[in-house]
């Protein structure tokens, strides 16, 4: 088995997450990636600011290239009531398999073909998508938690965070009961 440890103080380039299929050893092989925030920077349009995950990758060759991947750490991102960075944790495990083959050739949900002629894999689009797609809808501080001249602004201006109940508005009922009357024909 062949290990790699990977962390690079200038991130710009983002060769490290190339991996040369052709050269690897028959068997296994492990890449072990430390991603911080300069990772994220490079991502235009992303919600995630920065972060701190480690990542390993295990690679079994032979006809088609079976890939585990691991991850685990935290990002932040704003906070959705006061725009606050907030942490969230990240661990999330993947499995797909590579084929070298035509660029053109149709890929499934988790096989991946490689243009044979350069038989590289390229990891770091798919690490940042199995990332953000661990993002939770509402990413917020815990409760008395987020920033308090935010918070008070958003009270001031009527928008701030309703902790109580409110009654469903009486209009809907006259639905509700259409609707269990259709359920009991």
């Amino acid at each position: 088995m062949q290990s790699f440890f990977v962390k690079s103080k200038n991130m710009e380039s983002f060769d490290y997450y190339r991996i040369d299929l052709r050269s690897l050893p028959v068997g296994k092989s492990e890449f072990r990636y430390e991603l911080d925030d300069s990772f994220f920077v490079s991502k235009e349009g992303t919600e995630i600011t920065g972060g701190h995950l480690d990542v390993e990758v295990s690679v079994r060759s032979g006809e088609t290239f079976d890939v585990e991947v691991g991850i685990h750490g935290t990002i932040t991102i704003p906070c959705n009531r006061c725009l606050d960075d907030v942490e969230v944790p990240i661990d999330v495990e993947d499995r797909f398999f590579v084929r070298m083959g035509e660029a053109e050739l149709d890929e499934g949900d988790d096989l991946l073909i490689v243009d044979e002629k350069e038989g590289v894999l390229d990891l770091e689009w798919h690490l940042y998508e199995l990332i953000a797609l661990q993002i939770p809808i509402v990413h917020e501080h815990e409760e008395g938690q987020c920033n308090p001249e935010m918070m008070s602004q958003l009270e001031r201006h009527g928008a701030g965070c309703r902790t109580e109940k409110t009654e469903p508005d009486e209009r809907w009922n006259a639905l509700k009961k259409l609707a269990e009357k259709q359920g009991s024909l």
